[in-house]
């Protein structure tokens, strides 16, 4: 009990401190909400591929999945670790994607936060 009450006070602390996202100098770098700070800061998997809007129909029609998101022509983001990358990437190869990155990422929130702050941290 006593872990779940530190647990829940220090992801307050991480949500207090994420919603300021402000500079030294107090100028507003970023707002989001919880869910979308935490899809940028989460376990994924990263690719890097000559498309990605093929990309995505092969993880829907290949693997029934939608737990991506695009972040532009060539960069995506998988956030399902439960797939084999390799079988992913089988896959994007065969059906005549280049594939140039596939990484697994992990970066917490506070991590997250000290990257777009250049900060040392909430505590």
């Amino acid at each position: 009990m006593e872990d779940e009450i530190k647990e829940r006070n220090r992801k307050r602390a991480e949500i207090w401190a994420l919603k300021s996202f402000r500079d030294r100098s107090g100028i507003l770098l970023e707002e989001e909400s919880l869910e979308k700070l935490e899809a940028k800061s989460s376990k994924h998997i990263r690719f890097t591929v000559s498309d990605t809007a093929q990309a995505a129909r092969i993880l829907e029609r290949s693997f029934h999945e939608n737990q991506f998101t695009i972040q532009d022509d060539h960069n995506m983001r998988l956030h399902n670790l439960d797939i084999s990358v390799g079988k992913i990437v089988t896959a994007f190869v065969e059906n005549g994607l280049e594939v140039s990155q596939a990484a697994t990422s992990e970066e917490s929130l506070e991590d997250y936060f000290k990257r777009v702050t250049g900060g040392e941290g909430i505590a």
